[in-house]
């Protein structure tokens, strides 16, 4: 075939350099994209690709069924292709030069999305390249390249070159403090699989289902449950952080920079407003990825957009699964991952931005609003942005391209270009000519407008209160996340306010890319922190069960005399022993010789810890004990902590032979590891205050602060308890950090403390907490022109309740004056200055 001929069925209209590199994506080997690339730029023929191409294209056939028991995540992938292709073309067979324009046209996407069910099936599937469908080996083609590079990147340097990587243990390790979270044999991802569908309420049959129903909410959970690899060095990476790594390694191959945008919607006067700035502004992000895709020809075909798309989704980790652009959001920023065609032209950019305000205006307002409004002129938004760094690849070597896509993002305080632009948008609503109260730029929306067409007037604006469509839009927006919605006047006047951030970064140990971590001695730490649970666990439980089992054996003499007979000790010493402290001393024999099977119980279990070395041999005391009363028979709560400790040291033992010092890399994969883990111990902490809380600013998956609020006189009430669901952000950490990765601040304020103010100090107080801690809490006062910070603490160290209340006096410092200015607000002042002066003395 011609290639003139291959590029008319294609039905491309002329050809480019970046059709080239699309098309290179069609041949199976690495050689023969970079030949096919400088063929075309030599003017040399392009005949001979073409046939091989064609090949690819002919072969090109659906997966006929799904079935989540024997497909892998990439089978489930090609799936997921073809029912969307089946959808469009009745009959692919007949339209295979259609389908490969398809997936030319959407590289970039199919790229991003190569592990998007991996979170639901790691592994599995067709093991034999001959059997393998060949959409699979199309598609693995296409983001091999970009998967390797991510991988190199994100990989321990001692294991990129070492083969039988299987032979390490299934772990899940928290990028933050670099602990394991869950561990399993080796080549069992199967028991991986299944503990991240229990968490998702899932069974494996039902795989399939979720991707028919595009069930998209459910899909992104699992990428960030869900590790990108099993073994230690890649196991603290979420799914969707190495599909993002994957994405930003291609866009490097053109060329791009990374741009901060401020966000055109924050301003905060009230916590409406503070809301609706976190609720707009992931709207936005949306649209603007949206608009970035169309502007750079990206078909968005096999994006996961659902048919029933819902506004309530901005507020689910979905919003992360179709916003690649978006590397994170801050309260007022978007940090951007741009392709350099983008940025370089602001005219361009601006378009963008532009187009994506109007959707967003139009999504919160209603797609029909226009229709209400009677102006032309159109309004007036700042835009400020700035260019921190820009680059690409100058090598085809994948190991340099993974370094340089760890030095590319790790980010500087530097600016490179600074931006500002005014942006024009069209109203959607007529508008008045009064400004708006709040921004006092823009002007108002007509009164009579806003009667018809915002259904939540009285929850939005305050009395008398006159907005923009701007400033309006904000508090809408708010309304997406009706379900935080709260007054703070509902929680009191005297409040906790708690804030947590992120910085993510990994420090770095001397002349080397990251800092060694040696996962060998963490598993022992585990499992003897396990061994010492279990022996806690044996003790409560022999507390419970010695006058069951004293009373058994004083009851059935002829147990007592089996027992006796067969270790040779008399009745007088096992009472003795099962009223002494169990202390631990026969644990790792116990460990060692205990067979679990369906006859073990906590009963024997006890009997036997407690009875050492009086009772050696766990068979013969099974087979005189088990059965003989119902009472013996007893629960099995030790059974899986037992079996947890045995497979720990099972699995240590062989680790021996492999290398467990490893480097753990600054990659972007990990930052964004790290925002998620952040984001998903924030959601538990949330979860677990239940209604003792109003939440402020809600955590989400690549964003770095949350904010809440609770009654301080609850607080008191609860303190143990709110202390322990806080303190569960932090844990003890085998990453050395050179600042706190995390902040929680606990400020102590009145309702009527603005929280723009609260926000400004805590951003001011970054740079000045140098304490070298995984995380760390910062109590503070707020009261009305007085302010006290105090140290920054640990709640890891904190003895609760003993050291309870040196905490709440931090907190508390100025109780008595807060008390005077109560009094001076409610009422008359009571007070004179001097009285108050003395009051801030007591502090």
């Amino acid at each position: 075939m011609e290639f003139v001929e291959l590029i008319k069925k294609l039905g491309y209209d002329k050809v480019d350099i970046n059709l080239i590199k699309r098309l290179s994506h069609l041949l199976p080997e690495s050689n023969k994209r970079k030949a096919f690339i400088s063929a075309y730029n030599d003017g040399k023929s392009l005949d001979d690709y073409a046939e091989e191409i064609e090949k690819v294209i002919e072969k090109i056939e659906c997966i006929p069924e799904c079935d989540s028991n024997s497909m892998g995540h990439d089978e489930l992938l090609a799936y997921y292709i073809c029912e969307k292709l089946k959808k469009k073309y009745s009959d692919i067979n007949q339209h295979k030069y259609e389908v490969a324009r398809d997936l030319l046209d959407s590289i970039p996407v199919l790229i991003y999305l190569h592990d998007l069910f991996k979170g639901l099936k790691m592994g599995g599937g067709i093991k034999n390249k001959e059997d393998k469908n060949a959409l699979i080996d199309l598609l693995q083609n296409i983001f091999s390249e970009y998967d390797k590079i991510a991988s190199i990147a994100e990989e321990a340097p001692e294991l990129i070159y070492i083969e039988n990587k299987e032979k390490y243990p299934i772990t899940i390790i928290s990028p933050l403090f670099s602990d394991i979270k869950v561990m399993f044999e080796s080549q069992k991802t199967k028991d991986l699989d299944e503990h991240i569908l229990k968490k998702l309420d899932l069974k494996r049959d039902e795989i399939c289902t979720i991707i028919s129903n595009e069930k998209w909410k459910v899909v992104a959970e699992s990428l960030l449950l869900k590790p990108q690899r099993t073994w230690f060095s890649g196991s603290d990476i979420a799914v969707i952080a190495h599909m993002r790594g994957a994405f930003y390694a291609y866009l490097l191959f053109e060329g791009a920079s990374l741009v901060s945008l401020t966000s055109p919607f924050f301003d905060p006067i009230s916590l409406k407003d503070l809301l609706g700035s976190s609720a707009i502004l992931r709207i936005f992000s949306y649209y603007l990825n949206q608009e970035i895709f169309k502007e750079l020809r990206i078909s968005t075909f096999f994006l996961p957009v659902s048919s029933n798309f819902d506004i309530e989704l901005f507020n689910t980790p979905y919003l992360e699964l179709v916003t690649p652009f978006t590397v994170y959001i801050t309260l007022d920023s978007i940090l951007l991952f741009l392709p350099n065609k983008i940025i370089n032209d602001s005219y361009v950019f601006e378009k963008i931005v532009k187009e994506a305000i109007t959707k967003t205006l139009e999504t919160i307002f209603g797609s029909d609003s226009r229709k209400y409004s009677k102006d032309t002129v159109n309004e007036i938004l700042e835009i400020e942005y700035n260019i921190l760094k820009s680059g690409a690849f100058s090598d085809y070597s994948r190991n340099k391209n993974a370094e340089f896509l760890n030095y590319f993002f790790a980010l500087s305080q530097a600016v490179e270009e600074q931006r500002v632009s005014m942006i024009e948008y069209s109203p959607l609503l007529s508008l008045s000519n009064e400004l708006c109260d709040k921004c006092k730029t823009r002007k108002a929306i007509e009164e009579n407008i806003l009667n018809i067409n915002v259904e939540y007037r009285n929850e939005i604006f305050g009395r008398k209160e006159r907005l923009c469509h701007i400033c309006t839009a904000v508090r809408l927006a708010g309304l997406t996340f009706r379900l935080y919605a709260k007054s703070l006047d509902e929680l009191g006047n005297d409040l906790l306010f708690i804030v947590g951030k992120i910085n993510p970064y990994i420090a770095s140990d001397k002349n080397r890319a990251g800092q060694l971590v040696n996962f060998k001695n963490i598993l022992e730490e585990l499992i003897q922190y396990k061994k010492k649970n279990l022996i806690e666990k044996i003790e409560n439980m022999r507390r419970q069960l010695k006058d069951n089992i004293q009373n058994l054996i004083e009851k059935n003499k002829d147990i007592a005399e089996k027992v006796s007979k067969k270790f040779n000790k008399n009745l007088e010493e096992f009472i003795k022993a099962l009223n002494e402290e169990y202390t631990g001393n026969s644990i790792d024999e116990l460990i060692h010789h205990i067979d679990i099977n369906n006859e073990i119980n906590d009963n024997l279990i006890v009997f036997y810890a407690i009875e050492y070395p009086i009772v050696s041999d766990i068979g013969a005391l099974k087979n005189i004990l088990i059965g003989r009363e119902k009472s013996i028979e007893g629960s099995k709560e030790l059974i899986e902590p037992l079996k947890e400790v045995k497979k720990l040291i099972s699995i240590s033992s062989k680790l021996e032979s492999l290398p467990t010092e490893l480097t753990i890399q600054d990659s972007i994969d990990r930052r964004l590891s790290q925002l998620i883990e952040f984001y998903l111990l924030a959601k538990e902490m949330i979860e677990n205050l239940k209604n003792k809380k109003a939440i402020l600013v809600p955590p989400s998956v690549f964003s770095n602060l949350f904010m809440l609020a609770i009654n301080f006189d609850d607080f008191r009430k609860d303190a143990e308890k709110i202390l322990n669901t806080i303190n569960n952000i932090s844990r003890s950490s085998y990453l050395k950090y050179e600042k706190p990765i995390i902040e929680i601040f606990l400020i102590r304020a009145l309702s009527n403390v603005p929280v723009k103010n609260i926000l400004q100090l805590v951003n001011s107080l970054d740079e000045k907490i140098t304490i070298k801690r995984a995380v760390v809490y910062i109590p503070i006062y707020m009261g009305r022109g007085v302010m006290e910070i105090g140290d920054p603490i640990s709640l890891e160290s904190l003895k609760v309740p003993e050291e309870l209340e040196e905490l709440l006096e931090h907190l508390d410092k100025l109780s008595e004056e807060n008390i005077l200015l109560k009094e001076r607000f409610i009422t008359e002042i009571k007070y004179d200055q001097k009285k108050l002066s003395t009051a801030r003395l007591l502090k």
